[in-house]
Formats: structure tokens, sequence, C-alpha cells
């Protein structure tokens, strides 16, 4: 009996509590309601500010990190400037570099002068030998040009010592008549009567046949034995005189002047 009591008594309270919520709550929007301030509807602008505490910074930014400590001594390009890839925005100021920077740098100038150095001599060692080799080039051509110099003072002496010689037999010959040889006379005789026989009939086929036209065939070929045929017996009678006749003084002061000078 004591229990439900002390339900029921549970069950009160919580009801008082509920209205009393319930009375609070319905007051307050009723106050609410009250403080509105109410206008007609327009159109305009609507404006909203926004506040807020913190830092500014550009939208891009990059943070340059040096290769080296230093301090800035240049710098080439100033705020808000476009700059291009591979641009030198600044640069470190060299009087105030590191030691070990420092000398780095004269390390580099030292190896570039030994570079130079060795190329220069390179350079010396190839136009040395260039030089000998145009110098030996040069012997090279005045001992060909010498040799064929003397090649041909050689052949040039050889054909003097021949013609001088040949002078000298031709000059002595003078000295004899041409031929004692009564064959070689005798032969020269015949020669030129068989020479002159044969021009002789050439001479009378000619005549029968010098009347016809120049363009006739067989007065051609007669002119042609007629005129062979007299150069023949001109040249036998020629060789037969110069057998019988001795030299003459033009022949031997001709032979004199050319032994003279191929002495």
């Amino acid at each position: 009996m004591k229990k439900i009591w002390w339900i029921t008594g549970i069950v009160l309270v919580l009801a008082a509590a509920g209205f009393v919520f319930f009375r609070v709550r319905a007051s307050g929007q009723a106050s609410t309601t009250t403080d509105l301030v109410t206008t007609a509807v327009r159109r305009g602008t609507l404006t909203a500010t926004l506040s807020a505490a913190g830092t500014v910074r550009f939208g891009q930014s990059a943070v340059i990190d040096w290769q080296t400590s230093g301090q800035v001594g240049d710098v080439y390009a100033k705020l808000g400037d476009q700059v291009d890839a591979d641009q030198k925005l600044a640069a470190l100021d060299p009087n105030k570099l590191s030691p070990s920077m420092i000398n780095a740098k004269q390390s580099l100038i030292d190896a570039k002068k030994a570079l130079d150095d060795l190329l220069n001599s390179k350079v010396q060692r190839a136009q040395a030998l260039q030089a000998v080799d145009d110098a030996q080039k040069a012997l090279d051509d005045l001992k060909q040009t010498a040799a064929e110099n003397a090649s041909q003072a050689q052949l040039a002496l050889a054909d003097a010592q021949q013609a001088l010689k040949d002078a000298q037999k031709n000059r002595v010959k003078m000295n004899y008549p041409h031929t004692t040889d009564p064959l070689v006379i005798e032969k020269a005789h015949t020669d030129y009567l068989l020479a002159k026989q044969t021009h002789k009939e050439a001479l009378k086929e000619y005549n029968k046949v010098k009347r016809k036209k120049m363009t006739n065939p067989e007065r051609v070929q007669a002119l042609n034995r007629l005129v062979t045929a007299e150069k023949d017996m001109n040249t036998k009678f020629a060789i037969y005189n110069w057998y019988l006749l001795d030299y003459t003084d033009d022949d031997i002061a001709q032979a004199d002047g050319e032994l003279a000078v191929a002495q």
C-alpha cells in the first residue's frame, strides 16, 4: 500500500513540472512575437560584412633556398614584376661570401686557367708538328726538283755530247770524197738510168691521154705515174751526182759552224 502511494506521488510531481514548463514556454513565445518590427516588402541592396583576425599573404608565393649562406648584394626584380623562367632575381654580395665559397670560386678560376693552358699547349704542339711537316714537304719538293733538274741536265749533256760527236764525224768525212768505191758509183748511175727510163715511159703514156678531160680516170692515173717517176728520177740523179762531186765550200762552212756550236 505504501509503495502505491510512492508511485502516485512521483506521477503528480512530473505532471506539475510539465505544466510549469509549457506555461513558461508559451509566455516566452508571446513576448517574442510582441517585440518584432514589421515593414512592407521592397527591392534593395543587401550588404553583409564579414570581419576576422589573421595574416594577409599573396595567392602565390615561393621560398627561395640559397645554395650557400651570405648577404644579398643585388636585387634584379621588384615587388609586382613579372619574371621569366631562369631569370636571375638576386645575387649575393661577393665581398661577404663565406670562405668556403671564395675558395670554391678560386678553385674554379684555377681549373679554367689550367684547362686553357692545356688547350693552348696542344694547339702549340699541333702548330709545331704542322710546321715540321711543311718544312719536310718543302725539303722533299726541293730534293725532287733538284733530282729532276739533275736528270734533265744529264740528258742535255748526253744530247750535247752526241751532237758534238755527230758534228765532228760529219766534218771529218768532208776531208775525203763522198765515196771512192766504184761499185757504189755504178749502182747510183744504174738507179738513175732506170728511173730515167721509167720517167720516159710514164711521159709517153701521159701524152696519149693528156687531151682528155682533167677528171678522166685514165688521165689522172697517167699523171700520177708521171709525177712519181719524175720525182724518183731527180732523186736518183742527185744521189749519183753527190757521189761524183766533192763537198762544196758551203757544205764545209756549214759543217764547221755546227761543230763550233756543238763544242
